[in-house]
């Protein structure tokens, strides 16, 4: 029992640090905003171009915008600021392999076993 409310925890916080739920505000009020535009000019094409425009806003954008437009001014208050981290130095010298010297007789092409049956002769049937 206590697992399954430490999950259901779990959820609620993932939902609500990802925005879910302000997410699901503004989508409401999207399509709030759309029906209303549909009944005035009865007309989808502009009902749509209304509703993203900007120029009119209903409520829940205006409230959605307040908290986002907090949590900007929020992060950008803190200004973190990002070092730039050099895996390897600038100036790199080109590195030169030279081939191995064997001392020895090198063996190109391996004379394998051959794998499988061979086939054996049997004789013709006999008739008896």
């Amino acid at each position: 029992m206590v697992r399954k409310i430490s999950i259901l925890f779990a959820l609620v916080a993932a939902f609500s640090l990802a925005r879910l739920p302000l997410g699901m505000v503004q989508v409401g009020a999207w399509m709030n905003m759309f029906n209303e535009f549909v009944e005035q000019t009865g007309s989808l094409g502009i009902s749509a171009d209304w509703t993203f425009d900007g120029d009119h806003r209903c409520l829940g954008c205006e409230y959605v915008g307040e908290q986002t437009g907090e949590d900007e001014e929020q992060s950008t208050s803190n200004e973190t600021s990002f070092i730039k981290i050099l895996l390897s130095t600038l100036n790199v010298d080109a590195i030169l392999v030279e081939p191995a010297q064997v001392i020895g007789r090198i063996v190109n092409e391996p004379n394998y076993l051959p794998v499988g049956f061979f086939g054996t002769d049997l004789p013709p049937p006999r008739i008896a």
